[in-house]
């Protein structure tokens, strides 16, 4: 039974990625010092290191003193908290529900961090969940930190003197905390979504693999046997669009341009597609089943193919009648089986053709995971999409400003699937 959590800060309850990098760049601006290569700072993330071993592994010739390191801490430290950390962190998705849902069930949550506790309670204040939380263990008085169990024996079991090892659930998304649970005598939950690498962490074999936060509350109820309350975790989608950089504006604008010819328009889908699969989370792109929405959705195949690991591909057909607004859609031979599929549609207006497309694809496949991807969407859509609750992901790389006509959605300039391909023959036939 799991009576208490342990649970990882950053990767884990807390996207703060963007926030480590900016003020890691900003503590080497402030010391007039050669930056580090955001790679290299994103390695450093993987391992779940101390702050003092990140400056370690970015620059070892500058740390060899420590005096010199523990100054360029409080620094790092002093920007954190002064608002640019906490300013550029997010929770991730579900992550309060979470841990209400673990409060009303009694399973205290103690978070253990290499992070700096000051840092930690303000980010838990910000996000006004500093109230769910039993207890913060982070860098504080030179503890020792994780893998190091010194913590659990000195910090965490005067907490709970009644609760044994084995009843705590360690969750983490990296090395460290995979082995401070083996080395406490905890079952341990790897956070796949985080910042770990699949090819360190998988192969210290943790007791689960969680791909969203949600799936924790459920794995805990399982253990106890008990049930999570319906209500307690939304199954809204995470909607999630990419920066408007000007890597994105060029290709935009020759898939808007009415001008464009049917291979300048497939080529600027194709490059938008690339950048939209380089911002989704490496997590989900464990995709076994792709289902472009043809005709539009098939000039994005071959970009989202190249970026996944072998997935099956199948086509739903769509069809909508622009004056009735009726929608019809036909899937072609799948695979028998899928448990995480995509579904590719260059521009969504209405949301009618991808949710008819979504329940088809529930009927046929009732226990995988569906998202979706497109190079466009409007805001009518992405709220239907969210309140039907079909796509568990959707990654949007342009959100318009609306939809009008019922169906086109500015500044596109007619259908897209007619732009991309003509207005004759179809891209594929579905098989008799």
């Amino acid at each position: 039974m799991i009576k208490a959590l342990i649970c990882d800060f950053d990767g884990t309850l807390c996207d703060t990625r963007a926030a480590i990098s900016r003020v890691l760049l900003e503590t080497y601006r402030y010391h007039a010092a050669p930056e580090p290569s955001l790679d290299a700072i994103e390695a450093t993330l993987a391992g779940g290191v101390t702050l003092e071993e990140t400056f370690g592994a970015l620059s070892p010739n500058l740390f060899n003193d420590p005096d010199l390191c523990a100054t360029w801490v409080q620094v790092y430290r002093q920007i954190y908290n002064d608002g640019l950390g906490i300013r550029s962190s997010k929770l991730f998705p579900n992550v309060p529900e979470l841990l209400s849902s673990l409060k009303e069930a009694g399973v205290a949550v103690v978070i253990v961090s290499n992070k700096g506790e000051a840092a930690v309670w303000n980010t838990l204040r910000y996000f006004n969940i500093d109230g769910l939380i039993s207890g913060v263990v982070a860098a504080k008085d030179k503890l020792a930190t994780k893998p190091d169990p010194a913590s659990f024996s000195t910090r965490i079991l005067p907490l709970f003197p009644r609760i044994a090892p084995h009843e705590f659930l360690v969750f983490g998304d990296t090395t460290a905390d995979i082995r401070y649970a083996r080395a406490i005598g905890a079952p341990v939950a790897w956070a796949a979504y985080g910042y770990g690498e699949d090819a360190s962490c998988r192969p210290l074999s943790p007791d689960a693999i969680i791909d969203e936060a949600a799936q924790l509350l459920q794995l805990i109820h399982d253990r106890n046997g008990s049930h999570p309350s319906t209500t307690s975790i939304s199954v809204e989608a995470d909607i999630d669009t990419l920066d408007q950089s000007q890597n994105l504006q060029g290709p935009f604008r020759l898939f808007c341009d009415p001008s464009s010819d049917q291979t300048t328009t497939r080529r600027a889908i194709d490059e938008i597609t690339r950048h939209l699969f380089s911002a989704i989370p490496a997590h989900l792109t464990r995709i076994d089943l792709v289902v472009p929405i043809a005709r539009a959705g098939v000039a994005m195949l071959d970009a989202a193919v190249a970026s996944l690991d072998g997935p099956a591909v199948s086509f739903a057909i769509g069809v909508k009648n622009k004056g009735t607004g009726d929608v019809r859609v036909e899937l072609s031979t799948g695979p028998a089986s899928s448990t995480s599929i995509l579904v590719l549609d260059t521009v969504v207006a209405t949301g009618d053709t991808v949710a008819c497309a979504g329940k088809m694809l529930r009927a046929r496949y009732p226990n995988a995971e569906i998202s979706l991807a497109t190079c466009y969407a409007s805001p009518e859509a992405l709220t239907r999409i969210e309140r039907e609750g079909l796509y568990r992901h959707v990654f949007v790389a342009v959100r318009s400003s609306g939809c009008i006509e019922g169906w086109l959605s500015p500044p596109i300039n007619g259908d897209a699937g007619e732009r991309l391909f003509g207005t004759t023959a179809p891209v594929v036939e579905l098989a008799a």
